[in-house]
């Protein structure tokens, strides 16, 4: 995590969340945490698991975010499209689920 995103989390941004933090537990670690400046990832490493692997202490075998996107065989697709561009999809209450691209975007939702 970049040092201005934990900053942003754990401070609040003017527009988000009213402005209050939208990390509590990470700005409270942050009060008694050890700021490393020189450390590196894995390689190869991908952002999004690796943060869900840091904020939630699982693997990507027990979160299940191996990638941003990713296909899963369990889901139907979202209701409405995406802010990323991820299409809506039809969900039957009861049926078997068709199967649908994941997409773990990591922007802020706006809405009109």
């Amino acid at each position: 995590m970049h040092a201005v995103d934990f900053y942003n989390c754990a401070h609040g941004i003017d527009g988000v969340n009213g402005g209050a933090p939208y990390c509590p537990n990470m700005a409270a670690l942050s009060q008694t945490g050890i700021n490393y400046v020189d450390t590196q990832s894995s390689k190869p490493s991908d952002s999004f698991p690796g943060l869900a692997a840091l904020v939630t202490g699982g693997s990507p075998r027990t979160t299940g975010l191996y990638y941003d996107v990713a296909y899963d065989r369990s889901l139907d697709p979202p209701a409405e499209t995406t802010g990323t561009g991820l299409a809506a999809g039809v969900c039957t209450a009861y049926a078997p689920p068709t199967g649908t691209t994941t997409d773990n975007d990591q922007g802020i939702v706006r809405r009109h």
